[in-house]
């Protein structure tokens, strides 16, 4: 596992309209079971790098079908405004209390949580209201992580990957994810890992994309075309084959500033 820390974070981060994060944001919702299958979990460095900032009260906003949450502490959380995503967590996650609700209202009391987590999900946010609604909910002492796992572009046939599917980067390296007043980052952690995945799951992954889900049929069929191709003639993977697909998981902490 490598790890990095940098605090010296850079301002890009992506543009999209409110528009166009809602309707990307809700074609996750048409296949959540197999989301769940395909999508990577979180390394355990990322989890211990968040112990010193859990308190007592951890919530998990946009927490999908539980991938992040069900590695928190026993007694978290989860918000998530998809009911076909509620009820696949509670299907997985029957030890974890899931709410509906978002980053933008999540439904919880003045000052009552210590650590709110946001695992894959902030770049779907309205950062200026989900920032008010976290300053409200927040104790003095509280804290925000956003997490987020992007295939490794560094690696050549990775990044050809990527663009056949449409697989984009959340963010840049080293990019510093937007946040409003009165909050600030404190942290920024990288952490390089490998999923193990099969040319069949490389696949499954794709169709698990919003541009795939957002897609026509004509589309859809390009993308499957191209990428059988692409993996099994290209580069050789024979179906079955285990494959390291290389990752890199980004954790940034945020409170508020002059804490």
């Amino acid at each position: 596992m490598a790890v990095a820390d940098n605090c010296e974070m850079t301002s890009r981060a992506p543009k999209a309209t409110p528009q166009r994060r809602r309707a990307q944001a809700a074609a996750y919702r048409a296949d959540q079971a197999n989301y769940h299958d395909v999508r990577p979990g979180y390394p355990p460095e990322v989890f211990a790098a968040l112990a010193p900032y859990l308190g007592e009260s951890v919530v998990d906003i946009g927490a999908g079908t539980g991938k992040f949450t069900a590695d928190l502490p026993a007694g978290a959380v989860a918000i998530e405004p998809s009911e076909a995503m509620r009820a696949e967590f509670e299907r997985l996650h029957p030890q974890f209390e899931v709410r509906p609700g978002s980053a933008e209202s999540t439904g919880l009391a003045d000052a009552s949580v210590h650590l709110a987590t946001f695992a894959q999900t902030w770049h779907w946010v309205d950062v200026p209201r989900a920032c008010a609604e976290l300053d409200r909910v927040l104790t003095a002492s509280g804290h925000v992580a956003v997490v987020w796992n992007q295939l490794d572009t560094e690696v050549a046939w990775v990044k050809r990957y990527t663009r056949i599917s449409r697989s984009g980067d959340i963010f840049r390296r080293g990019d510093r994810p937007p946040l409003t007043a009165p909050f600030e980052w404190v942290l920024h952690r990288d952490f390089a890992w490998v999923q193990r995945l099969t040319p069949a799951d490389l696949i499954a992954l794709a169709q698990t994309r919003s541009f795939y889900l957002a897609a026509d049929g004509t589309a859809r069929e390009r993308v499957l075309a191209n990428l059988d191709w692409y993996l099994h003639l290209h580069l050789g993977f024979a179906p079955g084959q285990v494959v390291e697909v290389p990752y890199v998981t980004t954790l940034v902490v945020g409170r508020r500033m002059g804490r």
